[in-house]
């Protein structure tokens, strides 16, 4: 009935669907009917014109088909393509799990191999690179980050997406000497 299986099985209850007669036999006493059949046809045109049209490049919009940890597909109307999880943020801690599935999405096609269906997308590379605004911060100012990593010398701090710095762990108290960055800090507390 679908081109992907699935649990939720009641979403077919009480619907109006197009089958194909796969099967007739025993004077149609027998018969076996396919949706998935005339699913997967769409899906084959579809994909016709998109190898016609996409380009490497191109900035695309599509829906969140589904999400995962090592990213999200983006549905571009029957064909998916992957966005990693390191394209979908400048930061190193993006998450794929603050997206929300059937969500609208624009991105940039950075691969497309037909061969083994594959497409995949950048939403991070929409944005402006931080780093070619770095020079918004000089030595001396006070920032609110965001401790991101924590390592025996120390913190790193995401100052925004894409720009961390690094808090030594002799820097992290005036007062009292801290062995170990824990004593100090915590990953997620805002510094």
């Amino acid at each position: 009935i679908d081109i992907k299986g699935g649990e939720d099985k009641e979403k077919y209850l009480n619907k109006n669907f197009q089958f194909r007669i796969i099967e007739y036999k025993e004077n149609g006493r027998n018969i076996i009917l396919s949706r998935r059949v005339l699913l997967e046809e769409t899906q084959k045109a579809l994909e016709n014109q998109l190898k016609e049209s996409l380009h490497i490049g191109d900035i695309v919009e599509g829906k969140i088909a589904s999400i995962h940890d090592f990213g999200v597909f983006l549905n571009l109307g029957g064909v998916e393509a992957l966005i990693p999880r390191s394209e979908l943020s400048w930061s190193r801690t993006a998450n794929s799990k603050e997206f929300t599935e059937g969500k609208t999405l624009r991105a940039k096609v950075l691969t497309i191999d037909w061969n083994s269906n594959r497409i995949t997308l950048s939403v991070k590379q929409l944005s402006d690179e931080p780093w070619n605004t770095i020079g918004k911060y000089k030595e001396g100012d006070s920032i609110n980050g965001k401790v991101v990593n924590i390592i025996s010398q120390g913190a790193f701090v995401e100052l925004e997406a894409g720009i961390e710095g690094f808090v030594h762990v002799s820097r992290m108290s005036h007062t009292k000497q801290i062995r170990k960055p824990e004593e100090a800090v915590n990953k997620g507390d805002i510094v």
